[in-house]
């Protein structure tokens, strides 16, 4: 893009590319020997006239069936694929994610499959030295990064390459699939990290058949079907596009590609399907029959749903879905799934009725109903009607709780005794291995200041932390000494500054020095703590006659050292 100013990251306009598809190979040879005079074979349009944009901060997801052009698409974005027609732009640098092992050579190790992906991106070699360590922590791969790649199962090759994607610090990052091959761990810390890269100014495009994934990361959506992009707009109402399509067979490759037929009712409920069966009224009530819109948690209700059968329908199911303000499924549950066999025949109507407790988080919900074949609605779907009904759930007076349910609970707590010292100790090698034994302001390490520690810069243009009543740092405790450069941050009376690791009690030195002046305050390590890491706990004596009007500690630590 040519402005710099723009918000725009991704500009697409007319995007179309065309592949030839031949009989046989001998149709393919005879065509290139001959530039096209013999073999002919047939055009395939695998994208057809797509524009879109996505901005900055932005995360856009690319749904549609297997062949809709996703991949094309998005290789066509990435800069592996050049179009038939059209144009896309990007601005700035560009990490693809679109096969399993793109990049990778199976006969090298991780961390030369990490070196050769920097070389590729035109990185300089400090540059990849600077990224390998990032790249390896993230993916968690351990001694398995100096193995061959063709050892890695596909889980840990998405591990590595999502790793290395993320490292190279794109402005767009392009992902197909791949995370579905990841495990919950992996996954919850691939969306976890989007999250964050989103939320400072990345943005993402991202093709996924997870509805779920889809929900939780992107705001807008684009529908491709047969190459064409026919539908744009919030994820729920593009997904619930893409179900009605599948459900009328109009996605599948073998389909005829019509679009489904989608019909809006009043009060925003949107019906879908072959109506061979319709849904005609429904209502979530209390047990005594009245039909409010807001439902205390915990609330026995009942759906009631009232229908018909028009033409025959083989093996009817009834099925009933919650979803949150999001879209996301909440639960979801059917006839056949609960074991009970419908048989109606046509000119027949019917009375349903669900009967279960609202258990479920504060908030607004929405119902979907469906009546299908068999035990999933893409079999044969005659009446699928989102946003059926609306209600919203309201905390009860006597339990709070968080989260989407509320589950039935009990909680015991008792006093296990005194904690062995070598416990504490386990637990600091388990979680703060990577403790420095140099900490100092501006200097880096930011994640191991645990608490109680803000970053200043004094009238000297110098970097510390301005210390509240109690701070909290992970240091790894490689010598016998730790020392603190700190003073107070104006003129007041001495205080008393005290050491803790664990129970343990460091030392207690007193504070006197005020600008320009630093103290060094030295507290000797006891030698069974010498060469473990441990969260130390700086606590301030004589706050009170230090604090300013905001009661902030007039307290500032340049450093926390313990070096052998």
């Amino acid at each position: 893009m040519t402005d710099a100013s723009s918000n725009m990251a991704i500009s697409a306009r007319g995007l179309s590319k065309r592949f030839r598809s031949y009989a046989s190979n001998r149709q393919r040879l005879a065509s290139w020997l001959t530039g096209g005079r013999w073999g002919d074979g047939r055009w395939i349009d695998a994208l057809a006239e797509v524009s879109f944009e996505v901005r900055r901060g932005e995360a856009l997801a690319v749904v549609g069936a297997n062949g809709a052009g996703k991949s094309t698409l998005l290789k066509i974005v990435a800069r592996t694929l050049r179009p038939s027609a059209g144009s896309v732009s990007c601005a700035g640098r560009i990490g693809a994610l679109l096969e399993l092992g793109m990049g990778f050579h199976p006969d090298f190790t991780g961390r030369e499959n990490i070196r050769l992906n920097g070389l590729l991106l035109n990185f300089s070699r400090v540059e990849i030295t600077r990224a390998e360590g990032r790249i390896i922590e993230f993916s968690e791969l351990g001694p398995f990064i100096d193995q061959p790649i063709r050892t890695y199962s596909t889980g840990m090759i998405m591990r590595l390459g999502y790793s290395v994607a993320a490292a190279v610090s794109p402005d767009v990052l392009v992902i197909d699939e791949v995370l579905a091959v990841g495990d919950a761990y992996f996954q919850q810390k691939c969306f976890d990290h989007l999250r964050r890269y989103l939320a400072e100014g990345g943005t993402v495009l991202f093709v996924s058949h997870d509805a779920q994934a889809v929900l939780r990361i992107c705001r807008r959506a684009i529908l491709l079907e047969r190459g064409h992009l026919v539908r744009e707009g919030e994820p729920h109402a593009v997904l619930e596009e893409y179900g009605a399509r599948l459900a009328a067979g109009g996605s599948s490759l073998a389909g005829d590609g019509r679009p489904a037929l989608r019909v809006a009712v009043r009060g925003g409920a949107v019906h879908s399907g072959q109506f061979r069966a319709v849904i005609e009224e429904a209502s979530l009530r209390l047990p005594d029959g009245s039909t409010p819109t807001v439902f205390v948690s915990g609330s026995e209700a009942e759906l009631c749903l009232r229908g018909m059968v028009i033409y025959p329908v083989e093996h009817l199911t009834i099925g009933m879905l919650i979803r949150d303000r999001f879209g996301n499924d909440v639960f979801g549950t059917n006839s056949h799934l609960m074991g009970q066999r419908i048989d109606l025949q046509p000119g027949r109507s019917f009375h349903a009725r669900f009967r279960l407790r609202l258990d479920l988080g504060p908030g607004p919900y929405s119902i979907t109903a469906a009546l299908h074949a068999g035990d999933q609605h893409l079999a044969g779907s005659y009446d699928w009607i989102d946003r059926l009904a609306s209600f919203e759930i309201v905390q009860p007076a006597d339990t709070r709780f968080s989260g989407l349910v509320r589950l039935p609970v009990e909680l015991s707590v008792s006093d296990a005794g005194p904690t062995e010292p070598g416990r504490v100790t386990e637990m600091w090698r388990r979680l703060l291995a990577a403790a420095p034994s140099r900490l100092v302001a501006g200097g880096g390490g930011a994640e191991f200041v645990l608490a109680g520690a803000t970053p200043v810069t004094t009238p000297q243009e110098e970097s510390c932390w301005r210390l509240g009543e109690e701070a909290m740092v992970a240091l790894s405790l490689a010598g016998p000494v730790v020392q603190l450069c700190c003073r107070l941050d104006h003129d007041a009376v001495p205080c008393e500054v005290e050491l803790w690791a664990g129970c343990e009690l460091l030392g207690r030195r007193t504070l006197s020095e005020s600008a320009p002046k630093w103290a060094e305050l030295a507290f000797d390590v006891p030698a069974g703590l010498v060469g473990l890491p441990a969260a130390l706990r700086l606590v301030t004596r004589g706050v009170d006659d230090l604090a300013d009007g905001e009661g902030i500690a007039g307290i500032l630590c340049r450093g926390f050292i313990c070096q052998a």
